[in-house]
């Protein structure tokens, strides 16, 4: 999961992409997985605050809309299938509803 994290970081749009969806499909596999045998070691809400603030930081810096708009469909993917525990990180749900703010108000690089 590290490298295809460091991946959204790459130059090219088309990889910046994949990684995304890779990422989302990833913490979704992982949470589907864990609901049907939960472990006693709970470390997804790590998980999905470093993932969500890894996207919330591109829909911020990336200047390339495809891109932006990627990381808001993987959010929203993430969102509809995993749910609350997505937003139980403390402070996250706020950074999101500001992050897309900024983005429908033009206030983002892109």
């Amino acid at each position: 999961m590290k490298d295809v994290l460091e991946m959204i970081d790459y130059p090219a749009p088309g990889v910046k992409k994949a990684a995304m969806a890779a990422m989302g499909q990833m913490c979704i596999c992982v949470h589907k997985a864990n609901q049907e045998t939960p472990s006693a070691e709970n470390k997804f809400p790590e998980l999905f605050s470093t993932v969500v603030q890894k996207f919330l930081d591109v829909m911020k810096e990336d200047v390339d809309s495809l891109v932006v708009m990627s990381a808001i469909d993987t959010l929203y993917e993430m969102l509809d299938k995993i749910g609350q525990p997505v937003i139980q990180v403390q402070g996250i749900a706020d950074a999101i509803l500001t992050r897309m703010k900024q983005v429908f108000t033009h206030k983002v690089k892109s």
